[in-house]
C-alpha cells in the first residue's frame, strides 16, 4: 500500500504539488495587474494560508490576458484548490491549464493527486504517466507508478 501526503514546496515530486513561480524567460515577461495577484497568492502558499491562495489566484485569472500566464495560474490554483480540499474546483483549474499546454508536466502530476484523492486511480496513474513522459525525473511520480503497477487493485492510502 502506497501512503500519499499533502505537502506544499516549490518543484517537488508527485504526491507532493507543483507549483508554478512564474514565467520562464525574460521576453515572456510583461506586467499586468494580475502579476500583484499572482505575488499575493504564492506568498499565501507559501504561509500555507491556501483559502487566500485561491482566492488571489482567481483574481489573477480574471486580470490576465496572456495564455501562458493564465496556464501558470491555472496550475497554482489547482494547487491551492487541492490543499484546502476543494477537489472539484482543483480538477477543473488543473484541466484548463493541461489544455492549455498539454506538455505542462506540473499541472499533469498536481491532477494525478487530485485524482488520487478523488479515489480514482486509474485516472491518476494516466496522468502521472504523461507526467513522466514529459519529465522523467519525477520521483514521486515514478514511486506512485511502480506501485500501481506493481498492485493495480489496492486501494490507495492518503495521509492528510
Amino acid at each position: 500500500m502506497i501512503t500519499l501526503k499533502k505537502t506544499t514546496i516549490t518543484i517537488m515530486g508527485a504526491a507532493a504539488l507543483f507549483i508554478s513561480s512564474g514565467v520562464a524567460t525574460a521576453q515572456d515577461t510583461f506586467y499586468t495587474p494580475g502579476n500583484n495577484q499572482v505575488k499575493l497568492g504564492m506568498e499565501a502558499m507559501q504561509a500555507q494560508n491556501y483559502e487566500q491562495a485561491s482566492k488571489r489566484f482567481n483574481n489573477a485569472l480574471r486580470l490576465t490576458v496572456g495564455p501562458k500566464t493564465k496556464a501558470l495560474v491555472l496550475n497554482n490554483l489547482c494547487a491551492a484548490d487541492y490543499q484546502r480540499d476543494a477537489l472539484k474546483q482543483a480538477l477543473r483549474a488543473c484541466n484548463q491549464a493541461v489544455r492549455m499546454n498539454k506538455q505542462d508536466w506540473r499541472a499533469l502530476a498536481n491532477r494525478g493527486n487530485v485524482y488520487v484523492a478523488m479515489g480514482e486511480f486509474s485516472k491518476a496513474k494516466n496522468s502521472f504517466e504523461r507526467a513522466d513522459r514529459i519529465n522523467p525525473n519525477i520521483a514521486g511520480v515514478k514511486r506512485f507508478l511502480a506501485e500501481y503497477n506493481r498492485t493495480p487493485n489496492t486501494q490507495y492510502v492518503l495521509n492528510n
